[in-house]
């Protein structure tokens, strides 16, 4: 399985990650109008990685990484995020958009969600 890029020392990530959760459910509705609700699956993870201030050699490791997993096709991934693993990871867009900053210091966003528990 192939393992998202630490660019920092070891670590995906120094800056505040925006970390959201998806908890898949599923509605029966009575006749009577009352509903029964239950979660179909374990909790499933999302991020928004935004990478600021790496250097070429850090954002040319990840799009080769990006590239390897083709886009957003390939969830069989995993990242590292503090202590936890998350496994089945896919990005959700097809498009890398690295953005130069400052002369040699670029920064870019990369949206990705868990796609199995």
């Amino acid at each position: 399985m192939a393992s998202f890029p630490t660019p920092f020392a070891g670590v995906v990530t120094l800056y505040p990650l925006t970390e959201m959760d998806r908890r898949p459910t599923a509605i029966l509705q009575f006749s009577d109008f009352s509903e029964q609700r239950w979660r179909r699956c374990a909790g499933m993870a999302r991020f928004l990685l935004t990478l600021d201030r790496i250097t070429y050699a850090e954002a040319s490791a990840i799009k080769t990484f990006f590239d390897s997993v083709k886009g957003g096709f390939d969830n069989t991934w995993d990242i590292l995020i503090g202590a936890t693993t998350y496994d089945n990871m896919a990005f959700e867009t097809d498009i890398f958009e690295l953005r130069e900053s400052e002369r040699g210091i670029y920064s870019l966003r990369l949206p990705c969600r868990q796609t199995a528990p």
